[in-house]
Protein backbone atom coordinates (compact mmCIF):
# COMPACT_ATOMS: atom_id res chain seq x y z
CA UNK A 1 0.00 0.00 0.00
CA UNK A 2 1.40 3.42 -1.00
CA UNK A 3 2.16 5.91 1.73
CA UNK A 4 0.07 8.99 2.30
CA UNK A 5 0.22 12.23 4.28
CA UNK A 6 -2.91 13.53 5.95
CA UNK A 7 -2.65 17.24 6.81
CA UNK A 8 -4.98 17.53 9.79
CA UNK A 9 -6.38 20.75 11.25
CA UNK A 10 -6.75 20.75 15.03
CA UNK A 11 -8.84 23.02 17.31
CA UNK A 12 -7.48 26.52 17.94
CA UNK A 13 -9.03 26.69 21.39
CA UNK A 14 -12.30 24.82 21.71
CA UNK A 15 -11.66 21.05 21.68
CA UNK A 16 -15.19 20.43 20.37
CA UNK A 17 -14.15 21.90 17.01
CA UNK A 18 -12.22 18.75 16.04
CA UNK A 19 -13.94 16.94 13.18
CA UNK A 20 -15.03 13.32 13.27
CA UNK A 21 -12.88 12.69 10.21
CA UNK A 22 -9.84 14.13 12.01
CA UNK A 23 -10.46 11.85 15.01
CA UNK A 24 -10.76 8.77 12.80
CA UNK A 25 -7.65 9.63 10.79
CA UNK A 26 -5.46 10.36 13.83
CA UNK A 27 -6.48 7.02 15.34
CA UNK A 28 -5.81 5.09 12.14
CA UNK A 29 -2.43 6.39 10.86
CA UNK A 30 0.91 4.78 11.70
CA UNK A 31 2.56 7.99 12.89
CA UNK A 32 1.52 11.51 13.86
CA UNK A 33 4.14 14.21 13.16
CA UNK A 34 3.40 16.93 15.70
CA UNK A 35 4.83 20.42 16.19
CA UNK A 36 5.01 19.70 19.93
CA UNK A 37 4.40 16.13 21.10
CA UNK A 38 3.46 17.25 24.61
CA UNK A 39 0.78 19.63 23.32
CA UNK A 40 -0.67 16.89 21.11
CA UNK A 41 -0.62 14.32 23.90
CA UNK A 42 -2.55 16.67 26.19
CA UNK A 43 -5.15 17.26 23.46
CA UNK A 44 -5.44 13.52 22.80
CA UNK A 45 -5.95 12.89 26.51
CA UNK A 46 -8.69 15.52 26.75
CA UNK A 47 -10.42 14.06 23.69
CA UNK A 48 -9.91 10.46 24.75
CA UNK A 49 -8.19 9.96 21.39
CA UNK A 50 -6.29 6.72 20.79
CA UNK A 51 -3.25 6.84 18.49
CA UNK A 52 -0.31 4.58 17.63
CA UNK A 53 2.76 6.84 17.66
CA UNK A 54 3.62 10.54 17.78
CA UNK A 55 6.94 12.09 16.79
CA UNK A 56 8.33 15.63 16.93
CA UNK A 57 8.28 17.66 13.70
CA UNK A 58 8.88 21.36 14.37
CA UNK A 59 10.58 24.38 12.76
CA UNK A 60 14.02 23.48 14.16
CA UNK A 61 14.13 19.86 12.97
CA UNK A 62 11.70 19.71 10.06
CA UNK A 63 14.31 19.64 7.28
CA UNK A 64 16.03 16.54 8.69
CA UNK A 65 12.79 15.02 9.93
CA UNK A 66 11.16 15.42 6.51
CA UNK A 67 13.93 13.49 4.72
CA UNK A 68 13.55 10.49 7.01
CA UNK A 69 9.77 10.53 6.80
CA UNK A 70 9.80 10.60 3.00
CA UNK A 71 11.71 7.30 2.87
CA UNK A 72 9.17 5.73 5.21
CA UNK A 73 6.30 7.15 3.19
CA UNK A 74 7.71 5.59 0.04
CA UNK A 75 7.62 2.29 1.91
CA UNK A 76 3.93 2.68 2.75
CA UNK A 77 3.83 4.81 5.92
CA UNK A 78 0.48 6.44 6.70
CA UNK A 79 1.29 9.78 8.35
CA UNK A 80 -0.74 12.60 9.89
CA UNK A 81 0.84 16.07 10.05
CA UNK A 82 -0.47 18.37 12.80
CA UNK A 83 0.56 21.67 14.38
CA UNK A 84 -0.10 22.78 17.95
CA UNK A 85 -3.38 24.39 16.90
CA UNK A 86 -5.16 25.18 13.65
CA UNK A 87 -3.99 24.20 10.19
CA UNK A 88 -0.39 23.15 9.39
CA UNK A 89 1.61 25.52 7.15
CA UNK A 90 -0.48 28.55 8.18
CA UNK A 91 2.49 30.15 9.99
CA UNK A 92 3.31 26.65 11.28
CA UNK A 93 5.79 23.92 10.20
CA UNK A 94 5.07 21.55 7.33
CA UNK A 95 6.43 23.22 4.20
CA UNK A 96 9.54 21.07 3.73
CA UNK A 97 7.69 17.78 4.20
CA UNK A 98 4.91 18.77 1.79
CA UNK A 99 7.41 19.92 -0.86
CA UNK A 100 9.46 16.71 -0.68
CA UNK A 101 6.30 14.60 -0.71
CA UNK A 102 5.00 16.25 -3.89
CA UNK A 103 8.41 15.81 -5.54
CA UNK A 104 8.25 12.11 -4.63
CA UNK A 105 4.66 11.69 -5.94
CA UNK A 106 3.35 10.89 -2.48
CA UNK A 107 -0.36 11.51 -2.03
CA UNK A 108 -1.27 14.39 0.28
CA UNK A 109 -4.79 14.65 1.67
CA UNK A 110 -5.98 17.77 3.53
CA UNK A 111 -8.47 17.45 6.36
CA UNK A 112 -9.82 21.01 6.59
CA UNK A 113 -10.83 22.55 9.86
CA UNK A 114 -10.03 25.31 12.35
CA UNK A 115 -7.77 28.23 11.46
CA UNK A 116 -7.43 31.55 13.28
CA UNK A 117 -6.95 33.22 9.88
CA UNK A 118 -10.19 32.02 8.26
CA UNK A 119 -12.13 32.34 11.52
CA UNK A 120 -11.18 36.03 11.77
CA UNK A 121 -11.91 36.73 8.10
CA UNK A 122 -15.36 35.15 8.53
CA UNK A 123 -16.37 37.81 11.10
CA UNK A 124 -14.42 40.79 9.73
CA UNK A 125 -16.68 43.67 8.62
CA UNK A 126 -14.33 45.08 5.96
CA UNK A 127 -15.58 42.85 3.13
CA UNK A 128 -13.90 42.36 -0.23
CA UNK A 129 -12.41 39.29 -1.87
CA UNK A 130 -8.72 40.18 -1.92
CA UNK A 131 -6.36 40.04 1.03
CA UNK A 132 -2.66 39.64 1.74
CA UNK A 133 -1.67 37.37 4.62
CA UNK A 134 1.80 38.12 5.99
CA UNK A 135 1.88 35.74 8.96
CA UNK A 136 4.02 37.14 11.77
CA UNK A 137 5.73 40.42 10.89
CA UNK A 138 9.55 40.32 10.65
CA UNK A 139 11.59 41.99 13.38
CA UNK A 140 13.47 44.43 11.11
CA UNK A 141 11.73 47.79 10.65
CA UNK A 142 12.49 47.98 6.92
CA UNK A 143 11.07 44.49 6.34
CA UNK A 144 7.91 45.41 8.28
CA UNK A 145 7.44 48.53 6.16
CA UNK A 146 7.77 46.39 3.01
CA UNK A 147 5.12 44.03 4.38
CA UNK A 148 2.73 46.96 4.87
CA UNK A 149 3.35 48.03 1.26
CA UNK A 150 2.51 44.54 -0.04
CA UNK A 151 -0.89 45.32 -1.46
CA UNK A 152 -3.71 47.87 -1.64
CA UNK A 153 -6.07 45.22 -0.26
CA UNK A 154 -6.84 43.98 3.24
CA UNK A 155 -3.59 43.17 5.04
CA UNK A 156 -3.70 40.37 7.62
CA UNK A 157 -1.05 39.43 10.16
CA UNK A 158 -0.62 37.20 13.18
CA UNK A 159 0.92 38.78 16.28
CA UNK A 160 2.18 37.68 19.68
CA UNK A 161 1.00 39.59 22.78
CA UNK A 162 4.42 40.97 23.70
CA UNK A 163 4.83 42.46 20.20
CA UNK A 164 1.33 43.85 19.65
CA UNK A 165 2.16 47.44 20.71
CA UNK A 166 5.31 47.48 18.59
CA UNK A 167 3.30 46.21 15.62
CA UNK A 168 0.55 48.82 16.03
CA UNK A 169 3.01 51.68 16.52
CA UNK A 170 4.85 50.67 13.35
CA UNK A 171 1.53 50.46 11.48
CA UNK A 172 0.49 53.85 12.83
CA UNK A 173 3.64 55.45 11.38
CA UNK A 174 2.88 53.89 7.99
CA UNK A 175 -0.92 54.13 7.72
CA UNK A 176 -1.71 57.03 10.05
CA UNK A 177 -3.68 56.92 13.30
CA UNK A 178 -7.09 56.97 11.56
CA UNK A 179 -6.51 53.69 9.69
CA UNK A 180 -9.24 51.22 10.64
CA UNK A 181 -8.22 47.85 12.04
CA UNK A 182 -10.06 44.67 13.07
CA UNK A 183 -8.35 42.54 15.71
CA UNK A 184 -9.30 39.19 17.22
CA UNK A 185 -7.80 37.52 20.28
CA UNK A 186 -8.05 33.94 21.56
CA UNK A 187 -10.82 32.92 19.14
CA UNK A 188 -12.98 29.96 20.32
CA UNK A 189 -11.47 30.20 23.83
CA UNK A 190 -13.24 31.39 27.00
CA UNK A 191 -11.70 34.90 26.80
CA UNK A 192 -12.29 35.38 23.07
CA UNK A 193 -12.34 39.05 22.06
CA UNK A 194 -12.84 41.16 18.93
CA UNK A 195 -11.93 44.81 18.41
CA UNK A 196 -12.94 47.23 15.63
CA UNK A 197 -11.65 50.79 15.46
CA UNK A 198 -8.70 52.95 14.45
CA UNK A 199 -5.07 52.12 15.21
CA UNK A 200 -5.06 54.97 17.72
CA UNK A 201 -8.10 53.50 19.48
CA UNK A 202 -6.50 50.03 19.45
CA UNK A 203 -3.39 51.37 21.17
CA UNK A 204 -5.55 53.05 23.79
CA UNK A 205 -7.62 49.86 24.29
CA UNK A 206 -4.63 47.61 24.96
CA UNK A 207 -2.90 50.22 27.09
CA UNK A 208 -5.80 49.91 29.51
CA UNK A 209 -6.01 46.13 29.03
CA UNK A 210 -2.56 44.47 28.67
CA UNK A 211 -2.57 42.11 25.65
CA UNK A 212 -2.72 38.37 26.30
CA UNK A 213 -3.03 35.42 23.90
CA UNK A 214 -2.53 35.17 20.15
CA UNK A 215 -3.80 37.99 17.89
CA UNK A 216 -5.00 38.28 14.30
CA UNK A 217 -4.81 41.83 12.91
CA UNK A 218 -6.64 42.95 9.76
CA UNK A 219 -6.13 46.40 8.24
CA UNK A 220 -8.96 47.77 6.11
CA UNK A 221 -8.16 48.11 2.42
CA UNK A 222 -6.39 51.31 1.50
CA UNK A 223 -7.17 52.81 -1.88
CA UNK A 224 -4.14 53.38 -4.06
CA UNK A 225 -3.23 56.92 -5.16
CA UNK A 226 -4.39 56.10 -8.69
CA UNK A 227 -7.68 54.74 -7.37
CA UNK A 228 -8.25 57.79 -5.17
CA UNK A 229 -7.50 60.13 -8.09
CA UNK A 230 -9.89 58.21 -10.35
CA UNK A 231 -12.57 58.43 -7.67
CA UNK A 232 -12.07 62.20 -7.35
CA UNK A 233 -12.22 62.61 -11.12
CA UNK A 234 -15.48 60.63 -11.31
CA UNK A 235 -16.99 62.74 -8.52
CA UNK A 236 -15.90 65.97 -10.21
CA UNK A 237 -17.42 64.90 -13.53
CA UNK A 238 -20.66 63.87 -11.84
CA UNK A 239 -20.84 67.12 -9.89
CA UNK A 240 -20.13 69.24 -12.98
CA UNK A 241 -22.81 67.45 -15.02
CA UNK A 242 -25.36 67.88 -12.21
CA UNK A 243 -24.63 71.61 -11.84
CA UNK A 244 -24.79 72.21 -15.62
CA UNK A 245 -28.17 70.47 -15.82
CA UNK A 246 -29.63 72.43 -12.93
CA UNK A 247 -28.33 75.72 -14.35
CA UNK A 248 -29.98 74.80 -17.63
CA UNK A 249 -33.22 74.06 -15.71
CA UNK A 250 -33.13 77.57 -14.26
CA UNK A 251 -32.22 76.85 -10.62
CA UNK A 252 -30.37 79.61 -8.80
CA UNK A 253 -26.83 79.01 -7.40
CA UNK A 254 -27.97 78.69 -3.77
CA UNK A 255 -30.52 76.01 -4.65
CA UNK A 256 -27.90 74.13 -6.69
CA UNK A 257 -25.38 74.40 -3.85
CA UNK A 258 -27.75 72.72 -1.40
CA UNK A 259 -28.24 69.69 -3.68
CA UNK A 260 -24.59 69.50 -4.76
CA UNK A 261 -23.38 69.17 -1.18
CA UNK A 262 -25.25 65.88 -0.93
CA UNK A 263 -23.04 64.17 -3.55
CA UNK A 264 -19.66 65.83 -3.07
CA UNK A 265 -16.87 65.80 -0.47
CA UNK A 266 -15.78 69.31 -1.52
CA UNK A 267 -16.38 72.08 1.00
CA UNK A 268 -19.19 74.57 0.55
CA UNK A 269 -16.95 77.36 -0.80
CA UNK A 270 -15.32 75.14 -3.45
CA UNK A 271 -18.69 73.93 -4.71
CA UNK A 272 -20.12 77.43 -4.80
CA UNK A 273 -17.10 78.74 -6.77
CA UNK A 274 -17.56 75.87 -9.25
CA UNK A 275 -21.24 76.76 -9.67
CA UNK A 276 -20.40 80.42 -10.32
CA UNK A 277 -17.66 79.42 -12.79
CA UNK A 278 -20.00 77.13 -14.74
CA UNK A 279 -22.78 79.73 -14.65
CA UNK A 280 -20.42 82.39 -16.03
CA UNK A 281 -19.31 80.04 -18.81
CA UNK A 282 -22.94 79.24 -19.68
CA UNK A 283 -23.89 82.95 -19.71
CA UNK A 284 -20.99 83.74 -22.06
CA UNK A 285 -22.17 81.08 -24.51
CA UNK A 286 -25.64 82.62 -24.48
Amino acid sequence: MAGRIFVVALPIGNDSDISQRARETLSAVDVIAAEDTRVFQKLAQRLNLKYKKVISHHEHNERNSAKGLIEQLKAGLQLALVSDAGTPQISDPGHHLIKLALDADITITPLPGPSALTATISICPFGGLDFYFGGFLPTQSKARQEAFKSASCRLIFYEAPHRLFYHLLEAQKFFGEDQRVFITRELTKPYEETFLGTIDEALDHWTKKPPKGEFVVIYEERKSDASLQAQKTDQAELLTAKIQKELHDGLNPKEILKEAQKISDLDRKEIYNLILSLKKRADEKD
